[in-house]
């Protein structure tokens, strides 16, 4: 009988013990007060804006490889923030000159690195708005099935604008209240 309390007391023990989750995504402030002033993209793009340019390290934390579609250029669209009103927050890549649909095949303990712009509107005066952006997270969306095969750039966005299958894997949060 002890032999059997000790057995399903290890197994409940076990169970609830916190998984590594598959992949990670890290977010690193590179450059923050960005401004139309000492950013070029900023000016051709956002001058009304302020940003922050960003590294969001996504990585395979399995003994397996992992695989997931983005975009080359517009990988942009393939992550969003947690925060409630969309608007708030615009996404931009840094440079890119040609876009089409890729797959980045992760072995394990692999990463691969994204930076982009987050942008937001230089005026924010509102407590609850900047207490919500204190908290920002941002999410690497998951979109498609690896075995998916997109010929062109039409068909990848008639998945991705299904809404299949969609899988946000979360950052911890980053302060954009500054």
């Amino acid at each position: 009988m002890r032999f059997v309390i000790i057995f399903f007391t290890l197994i409940i023990v076990l169970s609830c013990s916190k998984k590594e989750k598959d992949l990670t995504v890290e977010v690193e402030l590179i450059n923050s007060n960005l401004t139309k002033f000492n950013n070029e993209n900023m000016l051709a793009y956002q001058p009304s804006k302020i940003g922050y340019k960003v590294k969001a390290t996504v990585k395979n934390n399995t003994n397996k490889e992992i695989e997931f579609w983005t975009m080359s250029c517009s990988f942009v669209q393939d992550f969003t923030t947690n925060n409630k009103n969309k608007l708030l927050l615009t996404l931009l890549p840094t440079n890119c000159d040609s876009n089409y649909p890729m797959t980045h095949l992760l072995k394990p303990d692999e990463f691969k690195d994204f930076e982009f712009y987050i942008l937001k509107d230089d005026n924010i005066i509102d407590k609850k708005i900047n207490d919500e952006l204190s908290k920002t997270k941002v999410g690497l969306v998951i979109r498609a099935e690896t075995n998916d095969v997109y010929n062109n750039f039409d068909d990848y966005l008639r998945n991705v604008d299904s809404g299949k299958n969609i899988k946000i894997i979360w950052s911890d949060e980053i302060d954009l209240s500054k």
